[in-house]
């Protein structure tokens, strides 16, 4: 896991709160201590980018997408996501759409109008921090998966049955006991690639997985 993120209590728990309004922000940051979490403040996005990239400790973001002059949150957030995984609240005080829509693309685990009791900003950074632990194990899952996948010796592959059954992923074993090449087989069907010693055979091999 990338981050520790659960615990009983919040005294354990990091925030980089990313707010230009240093009333507001005070404020916020006075509200979430009193919930019992750390909190950093950034009032810009470059400054928000420097001081996550220069501590490892930090469990959650709340990014305000309107930061005035310089780079805008949704800006500061892709590059912070690309530099690391990590969950991320958009904090704004607009609900119009073209506000909204500017979060579109980028992985967020929710949007809190600034309005917002610190009750409901609470339970939002909560289930923001259980989302993402969920996502982790399933992004270890799939790994292990796929790791499994590649190398194990018994030739296997992946069909996409919504799309005529074509093949979408392969293991080695599979291309070496084909002699087909990875990019011959993809969005190929087995009957296509002449794989069926017996084709009339396909259609009862096919009922046994609906």
């Amino acid at each position: 896991m990338t981050h520790t993120l659960m615990n009983d209590t919040n005294n354990q728990l990091k925030i980089l709160l990313v707010e230009d309004e240093a009333i507001i922000a005070l404020t916020e940051k006075r509200n979430l201590e009193s919930y019992g979490y750390s909190v950093l403040w950034a009032s810009s996005g470059e400054d928000a980018i420097e001081l996550f990239k220069n501590d490892t400790s930090i469990n959650i973001i709340l990014m305000d997408i309107n930061l005035g002059n310089g780079m805008e949150g949704t800006e500061a957030a892709n590059i912070i996501l690309k530099h690391k995984d990590i969950p991320l609240i958009f904090v704004s005080s607009h609900t119009e759409k073209e506000i909204v829509t500017k979060t579109e693309g980028i992985t967020s685990y929710g949007y809190v109008v600034k309005s917002s009791t610190i009750t409901v900003l609470d339970a939002s950074i909560k289930m923001a921090l259980k989302l993402f632990c969920a996502n982790q194990k399933l992004k270890e899952s799939e790994e292990k998966f796929m790791k499994a996948f590649q190398f194990c010796p018994t030739p296997m592959a992946i069909h996409d049955y919504t799309n005529r059954n074509v093949f979408i992923d392969c293991n080695p074993a599979f291309i070496a006991i084909t002699g087909y090449k990875k990019e011959e087989i993809i969005s190929k069907t087995a009957l296509e690639l002449g794989l069926y010693v017996f084709p009339e055979e396909r259609e009862t091999v096919l009922i046994q997985f609906q």
